[in-house]
């Protein structure tokens, strides 16, 4: 069960499987709510309001591109300004002194660059570890993850990766970029900041502050951040299509496509700019080399001959990308269990950052080999943002292959072995031990608590075994002069990436990075590959693996374990205690309600009064039609008889009604026990029905004589002629004509009018408390509707209202003595909730909650049409279904 603490904070302790409906991760609603508060507010009444919706939507997906452009670039120049300082450090005291003191300055210093990038993440957001993609697909996917839109994972993201990077650690810093692009697109679109307390109340972000908003902007960051990183926006743009949003539509398409071909730009003429506007200045800037990893595969062929070598190397990349999960899984688990604490997490970053630098600095000087420097590869090594360090303890005019392998930077080690061409420049044996180093710590940094990606490293690892390849294949036909070892390395490249992500895209991506477009076919061949090749041999990869270790309820794309959701049906997996709301809800219930219960939304029904009387049916039809049951009392007063009727005896004269028929609370079923759950007059009653059918229903049930029910369904009144207060008479009259005869031991009726959420109940009750505090301050400004800033300080963003702003609304609604108050809920009732048979499939439900993103499903009983339980994703997912085939079967799980 992953531990979400009541802070909102990931926690730092994890443990590998959770059982069924008992993690804290929430889901988050993705359908918004057509109240007509909400249909007034953020509904587009007009095509022309839609069209300059979307207009304003690309703006500020175009807004997002820039501002991530220039965070892209600080990260950069940061990193590269850290790197550069910790190799030129190292050289001077390896020039002044021996090479162990030197050694021991260049491990120290990586140690300390690594050691920020942990204390970031142990103490200040612990979201900030890994990198960042398990949960954006959690996110994406409808699963509220702690802290990983807040600002201060932004900036861990931001900053951390850059220590990461120049301490040496095999990681890249395109995933923990994905997540602060993420975070800075759901920030942007909302205008507002939980964490910080502030909202900019401006009407151009109005309309974006719903979830499903915040949703695709994060999934527009996500993308932007891909662009930014690797210069390609065209990849980017797939890769979030393809491998984390679940939701997805043409228009977000066009606004996510924008935003990341002016990001992938901007942050190209930031570059530009930096390197101080070499030859004419901007008369021969081009956006050619927008790629991360140009220059260019010049020269490189991709003959059809080498094809066998492409599939070869396809499947390597496959199998690496299967080893991967695989061993990463065990580790992760031992973290879980035993790196819990934040200094042993300290310590094990600490040690990982000794290990590598020690190893990368070691391993080449015992090796001592010292080369001519070749043209070509100096050529090539001089293009890299970073200095070259190849040179290592050679003479002038030499450089060390192995330390141009594994002591460079990882960028500078990239375009060495994918741009130098000929087989020739790195002996076999440097890149295998390379080879086996970066495989290596590939495997045992990811998880680590510092930023880290592994995009990057995928790259890394795969041009190197890719050149391993091209050596190898020289070495067996040693006639093939055309043989291109640097498309090979890339192909290699391609297919390490491919293989861990599990995604074909990728390969787009490194054909914008390299600006190697002749190598296209080779690439998405060698992806398809690797992807298959992986699925085959261990079906989850890197990010699944990590979304199913901290036990996120993801819905993946197909329905797992199908054989097991078709031998259920609803009734099976349902929650069957349903807790609602009357409509016309009085506040001390509502208080009540909330404090027994965490359920994050409630159905709203409406109270029915069949009586034998023609006084009280006169009654029943008055009261529910003008001022009476249902309508609000004068502020300030409030009925001891009930909290629905705001002044009986005016009623009961003006309709010359002498028997009065008490309404009681709404009453919520126990599917399996037939008990309802009462909240209202303050207190709590447990209620057994005495006959099934006279539980909560959907329609209006006739509780007419028992031997003439038949069906026992109606279709429900005209609810605007019941309900509208100033229908008066003739509504009253109507009803009387409507109306049925029923027995003397006639029971209530109920109606379901639609859900309503948490936030909102608690928005009103804040509203109440506003008004109440006008009232006795003899202020006559007295706001009857809740306000279009009192719903958006409730309704998305509502994670500070969740874990502190609940509690003290709550008691300050106590506190000032409102709670015989009722609440007309009406405006804000969503009357279109989902609904679904009980002996509907669960996985016909699975399939539902993914294409929605809804929350939850209401279940209706087949025969009678009453609401008889409800679903959330929770109890659908594998291990819910599997619980209940246990119980049907009696089989005890221990």
């Amino acid at each position: 069960m992953a531990q979400a603490p009541e802070s909102g904070i990931y926690s730092l302790s994890y443990a590998a499987f959770f059982a069924p409906r008992t993690h804290k991760f929430e889901t988050v609603d993705f359908r918004l709510p057509a109240s007509p508060a909400n249909v007034a507010s953020y509904f587009p009444t007009s095509s022309k309001q839609r069209t300059l919706q979307l207009r304003l939507a690309g703006l500020l997906g175009i807004s997002v591109g820039i501002v991530f452009a220039v965070v892209g670039f600080v990260v950069d120049q940061l990193t590269k300004g850290l790197t550069i300082g910790l190799y030129t450090a190292t050289e001077r005291v390896f020039n002044v002194a021996n090479f162990w003191l030197a050694v021991l300055v260049h491990v120290a210093l990586s140690v300390l660059f690594v050691l920020i990038a942990s204390l970031m993440v142990v103490y200040v957001a612990p979201l900030g570890a890994g990198s960042g993609i398990p949960e954006l697909k959690s996110y994406l996917n409808g699963v509220r993850v702690p802290g990983f839109l807040a600002m201060n994972s932004f900036f861990v993201k931001a900053i951390g990766i850059a220590f990461s990077i120049s301490g040496g650690l095999i990681c890249g810093k395109q995933g923990p970029m994905i997540h602060a692009g993420a975070i800075l697109g759901a920030g942007m679109s909302q205008a507002a900041s939980s964490r910080c307390s502030w909202r900019l109340n401006s009407s151009l972000f109005r309309i974006f502050r719903t979830e499903s908003w915040k949703r695709d902007f994060a999934a527009v960051g996500a993308a932007v951040g891909v662009a930014v990183a690797f210069g390609s926006p065209m990849g980017a743009w797939m890769w979030v299509y393809e491998e984390a949003c679940t939701h997805w539509n043409w228009d977000l398409g066009i606004i996510t496509l924008g935003g990341c071909l002016v990001g992938s730009a901007v942050v190209r003429v930031l570059n530009y700019l930096a390197s101080g506007l070499p030859g004419s200045g901007f008369t021969d800037f081009t956006l050619n080399e927008i790629g991360k990893l140009a220059p260019f595969l010049e020269g490189s062929t991709f003959q059809l001959k080498d094809f066998p070598v492409y599939v070869t190397i396809g499947i390597i990349g496959g199998v690496v990308g299967a080893i991967l999960p695989i061993i990463n899984k065990y580790i992760t688990l031992f973290r879980y269990s035993r790196v819990t604490q934040p200094t042993r997490r300290l310590i094990e970053s600490g040690f990982i950052a000794l290990l590598t630098a020690l190893l990368r600095i070691v391993i080449p000087y015992i090796a001592n080999d010292c080369q001519d420097v070749d043209p070509e590869l100096q050529g090539v090594l001089d293009s890299a943002p970073f200095s070259d360090f190849s040179r290592f303890h050679c003479e002038e005019g030499q450089y060390s292959p192995w330390a141009s392998l594994m002591y460079n930077p990882s960028d500078s080690v990239v375009r060495a072995v994918m741009f130098t061409p000929g087989s020739g420049h790195f002996p076999a044996a440097a890149v295998a031990t390379a080879v086996a180093f970066y495989f290596v710590f590939i495997i045992w940094t990811y998880g680590v608590a510092v930023p880290a990606g592994v995009f990057f490293p995928g790259v890394l690892l795969g041009s190197v075994y890719g050149r391993l390849v091209a050596i190898a294949v020289k070495a067996i036909f040693p006639t093939r002069t055309d043989l291109s070892s640097r498309g090979i390395a890339f192909v290699g490249a391609v297919s390490a990436l491919a293989g861990f992500t599990r995604t074909i895209s990728v390969s787009v991506i490194a054909l914008e990075a390299v600006g190697g477009y002749n190598g296209a076919y080779a690439a998405v061949l060698v992806a398809i590959i690797a992807k298959l090749t992986a699925d085959f041999l261990y079906s989850q990869g890197i990010y699944d693996l990590h979304i199913a270790l901290k036990g996120i309820p993801f819905l993946s794309s197909g329905v797992p374990d199908l054989e097991s959701y078709l031998q259920l049906r609803l009734s099976d997996v349902m929650q069957s205690k349903v807790i609602g709301v009357r409509r016309y809800a009085r506040i001390s219930g509502l208080l009540r309600m909330l404090a027994t219960n965490q359920h994050h939304s409630f159905p709203v029904f409406l109270k029915l009064i069949p009586t034998t009387s023609s006084s009280s049916r006169d009654f029943a039809a008055a009261a529910q039609s003008s001022n009476g049951v249902g309508i609000r009392p004068p502020r300030g007063l409030s009925s001891s008889t009930d909290s629905l009727i705001t002044s009986q005896l005016e009623l009961m004269e003006a309709h010359n009604i002498k028997k009065l028929v008490p309404v009681t609370t709404i009453i919520t079923p126990d599917h399996a026990g037939l008990q309802a759950t009462i909240f209202d007059e303050g207190t709590t009653r447990l209620v057994t029905l005495t006959d099934q059918k006279e539980v909560l229903d959907y329609r209006t049930y006739d509780h007419r004589d028992r031997s003439s029910r038949g069906s026992g369904i109606q279709d429900v009144q005209d609810s605007s002629r019941r309900e509208d207060p100033s229908s008066g008479d003739a509504s009253a009259q109507s009803l009387r004509k409507s109306s049925v005869n029923t027995s003397s031991n006639a029971a209530p009726q109920f109606e379901l009018v639609g859900v309503i959420d948490r936030v909102t109940l608690i928005a009103l009750l804040k509203h109440e408390c506003e008004n109440h505090e006008r009232e006795t301050s003899g202020n006559d400004d007295i706001e009857d509707r809740v306000t279009r800033e009192e719903l958006d300080s409730a309704w998305p963003n509502s994670s500070l209202m969740k874990n502190d702003g609940e509690n003290v609304i709550i008691d300050r609604v106590r506190r000032l003595n409102v709670l015989d108050r009722v609440i007309d809920l009406k405006q804000h009732i969503n009357p279109d909730p989902l609904l679904m048979s009980d002996r509907a499939l669960p996985s016909t439900a699975y399939s539902l909650f993914r294409r929605t993103g809804a929350r939850h499903i209401l279940v209706a009983n087949m025969r009678s049409g009453r609401v008889c339980g409800v679903i959330t994703r929770k109890d659908i997912l594998p291990e819910s279904v599997q619980e209940a085939l246990n119980r049907i079967h009696g089989v005890k799980v221990s």
